[in-house]
């Protein structure tokens, strides 16, 4: 007996809705291959630079340390030979009469003013301004030490001027002496006491004007001393260089 074909029959609903969910799993299978395979491009680009963005950044990172260590090993050089060169002319200060050793400049280069933004982080305000103020103070006696020595230096050419004139007469003289002497002793003589005398007069004339100085550079070089004194959070910046310099 031949039957008739139904939709509304349950195993051909069941076998259409099978091969249904069939496709739309091959075809969401075929998209996700699809999808990932055009994304490795993107996720290898995207990895690469990442990469690369932690490679520069370290490699910054480590420069910047460097930077930062070896501004900190020129800063505490500084400060530890101005330190040295302050004791010197302190016993030259504390003498009577007072003076400034013509030597005695306590910064020969100064790299806190083109430094310090390297190292905002690792001091305390304390420790800012005691380093900061160490070389204001440094500065102004190194003015003092290069207005004394100007002074000195002015004086001294002129002395010699001096010194030149008086000993071109008194060689005239002598000359004519020497010229009048009846024997080579006198002649000798006479020339050794031409020699002793312009020797005496130059050591005198010049010692003259080592003893006797203004009082102004002086006094501001006292100054300064007595100010870096009182900079007692000072050790602490120096202690803390140190630590950076290493």
């Amino acid at each position: 007996m031949k039957k008739n074909f139904s939709w509304q029959n349950p195993v051909f609903g069941a076998v259409l809705l099978i091969l249904l969910m069939s496709v739309l799993q091959y075809l969401g299978l075929q998209y996700k291959i699809e999808w990932l395979v055009n994304a490795v491009p993107a996720i290898s680009s995207a990895l690469a630079t990442l990469m690369v963005g932690l490679y520069a950044f370290t490699l910054y990172k480590k420069q910047k340390d460097d930077i930062k260590k070896d501004a900190a090993n020129i800063l505490l050089l500084e400060l530890q030979n101005a330190e040295k060169v302050l004791k010197l002319a302190q016993r030259s200060l504390e003498k009577t009469p007072a003076n400034i050793p013509y030597d005695s400049i306590t910064m020969q280069t100064e790299s806190w003013s083109k430094n310090k933004y390297l190292f905002v982080t690792d001091f305390d305000n304390n420790e800012w301004e005691a380093i900061s103020n160490f070389y204001n103070a440094c500065s102004l006696f190194d003015e003092s030490v290069r207005t004394n020595a100007s002074y000195f230096q002015k004086n001294e050419e002129q002395i010699r001027v001096n010194i030149q004139q008086w000993s071109a007469e008194i060689t005239k003289t002598y000359s004519a002496l020497i010229g009048k002497a009846k024997n080579t002793d006198k002649k000798t003589k006479l020339k050794a006491e031409l020699s002793t005398k312009i020797s005496e007069a130059t050591d005198l004339y010049l010692s003259g004007v080592k003893e006797y100085g203004p009082v102004k550079p002086v006094n501001d070089a006292k100054l300064c001393l007595e100010t870096i004194k009182l900079n007692i959070s000072l050790p602490a910046g120096i202690s803390k260089l140190k630590e950076l310099a290493k």
